[in-house]
């Protein structure tokens, strides 16, 4: 079964985030269009953070990729985003398969 792929923002694409503006009634998210592969990721990795490298870093855990196979991305630091953003994990959803 396809699995939808909600990846990273293009901007941040290596940092696992996305960022939403959220404005009166605008909601803008940018980043790539989701993808269907035919496989699930592997399951997750479990990685321990270093010490933070500046007093307001915010971590970003690692995440699987695809890159015509899965690929785990690290985690890493990351400054806060900025006021009126916040990010988004990459997900994964399973679908039913399309039609055809």
């Amino acid at each position: 079964m396809p699995i939808r792929l909600a990846l990273a923002a293009a901007s941040l694409a290596m940092a696992g985030c996305a960022l939403q503006a959220q404005h009166a009634n605008l909601h803008a998210a940018v980043g790539p269009q989701p993808m269907a592969v035919k496989r699930a990721p592997p399951a997750m990795l479990v990685e321990v953070p270093p010490p933070a490298p500046f007093g307001d870093a915010v971590w970003v855990g690692g995440y699987w990729v695809w890159q015509g196979n899965w690929i785990w991305a690290h985690g890493r630091w990351l400054g806060p985003p900025n006021p009126g953003y916040h990010g988004v994990h990459p997900y994964y959803e399973k679908r039913a398969p399309t039609p055809g």
